[in-house]
């Protein structure tokens, strides 16, 4: 039952969206007035979001994922001052119109979903250890300090390696751009600069990574709607670093084809990622895609975006699932012909 839910919330998703919007903007008239042209089509694009992850958790059958997406919007809102008891009426008036726009047993599934976030039963979000290596590095990605960036990233090279380098010093750092960006403490492009300089950084040091001969073929890629692409294209190297011909598709790469381009590369490995909760549904459309158009690949899942999931590999349909590059380079050494 929970697969067709799902699939009747995808397919009400717009009529719902415009639902949402009537009501809100009847319900509370002063607020919707001054929010604005650019505020009110920001108003609907939450709202598709919202029914996005929704669908997505009724899907997997795992309420803690919707939970989870609203702890996350929940700190998003209130760090920039915006009552989180608005979202908590959205939700609200969400289960309302869900309620009366799907069939009883479909509704009744989202309702489920729906109700630990409702609660506010949250789970405290788990942090990332970081080291003064990665403090630093940090620092001069944020400073948009390139050398020096480049610099530490290559002491941290000859020092550990390129497993620990991108596992122990990039990762946490770029984490924690991330978490600053969440609370409100760096801007969108204060966050771009850093990921570009360490971006930068990497780059600078592929001709001093001892590359192998290029062996079975991999692909790896950020599915459909998802930027960031940083630690997909880590896993890219480490996996080229490992002895595989590797192949980075990069950010928002459509599930259409994926398959497809999986089965005329001969790719023995497919390696999906997702960042941000919100593309938890294009992640799913994406194995589902490979599974289909190539099913001989071994399909491997990761990213934050699966940090509330329970056993993502089975609740997804992949074949494993690497909280880190180093656990996916591991897991799919084991897959190697």
């Amino acid at each position: 039952m929970t697969h067709e839910a799902a699939s009747a919330l995808r397919d009400a998703r717009e009529a719902l969206v415009d639902a949402v919007s009537a009501e809100e903007q009847r319900a509370w008239p002063e607020r919707w007035a001054r929010f604005g042209p650019t505020g009110q089509r920001r108003c609907r694009e939450d709202a598709r979001f919202h029914l996005g992850v929704l669908a997505a958790a009724v899907d997997l059958d795992e309420p803690a994922v919707f939970a989870d997406y609203v702890t996350w919007a929940r700190r998003l809102l209130a760090a920039r001052g915006i009552d989180p008891a608005h979202l908590d009426a959205h939700l609200d008036l969400l289960r309302r119109l869900v309620d009366a726009a799907l069939p009883p047993g479909a509704a009744a599934e989202v309702a489920r979903a729906i109700a630990p976030a409702a609660a506010g039963d949250e789970a405290p979000l788990a942090a990332l250890p970081a080291g003064p290596e990665a403090d630093a590095f940090l620092d001069a990605c944020l400073a948009g300090d390139g050398p020096r960036a480049q610099a530490l990233a290559r002491a941290a090279l000859d020092a550990r390696g390129p497993a620990a380098l991108y596992e122990q010093v990039v990762r946490p750092a770029l984490y924690e751009v991330g978490e600053r960006w969440l609370r409100g403490e760096l801007s969108e492009p204060g966050e771009h600069l850093a990921t570009a300089t360490a971006q930068v950084a990497i780059a600078a040091l592929y001709s001093a990574l001892p590359w192998p001969a290029p062996g079975p073929a991999a692909l790896v890629c950020c599915v459909g709607g998802e930027r960031h692409d940083l630690g997909a294209r880590l896993l890219s190297d480490l996996l080229a670093l490992d002895g595989w011909r590797s192949s980075f598709l990069g950010a928002d790469t459509p599930a259409r084809g994926l398959g497809d381009l999986a089965r005329r590369q001969g790719a023995v490995v497919v390696a999906l990622s997702a960042t941000l909760p919100t593309h938890l549904g294009d992640l799913l459309g994406a194995v589902r895609a490979v599974r289909e158009e190539h099913p001989a690949a071994r399909v491997l899942v990761g990213g934050q975006a699966l940090r509330a999931v329970p056993d993502p590999a089975a609740r997804l349909g992949a074949d494993g699932w690497a909280a880190s590059a180093a656990e996916a380079v591991a897991l799919a050494r084991a897959w190697k012909p």
